[in-house]
């Protein structure tokens, strides 16, 4: 349990780190389409402010984790898709 959540911990240290960086660069130019500068572009409903670092975090996880999960199943599906003799050392 306490390996558990020091991995948590870990992850949501990388996420705050990212969101960070993402605020220091400032807000994105006007042509810039990158996922990372609609996310700094959403603004809430209610208030018409931008997403507050809060806001931003879990968006920016989900993301994270879709591309992490995404590459590990394009790995795996790419090594058990090889033929034996390139899989095999030497």
């Amino acid at each position: 349990m306490r390996r558990g959540r020091a991995a948590l911990r870990r992850y949501q240290l990388l996420i705050e780190r990212l969101v960070a960086e993402l605020r220091e660069r400032g807000p994105p130019a006007p042509g810039d389409t990158t996922i990372a500068a609609h996310l700094l572009r959403i603004t809430d409903p209610a208030t018409g402010r931008p997403l507050s670092d809060a806001q931003l975090a879990p968006e920016c996880a989900v993301l994270y984790l879709a591309g992490v999960e995404t590459s590990a199943h394009t790995v795996a599906f790419a090594l058990c898709a090889a033929p034996p003799r390139l899989l095999r050392a030497g």
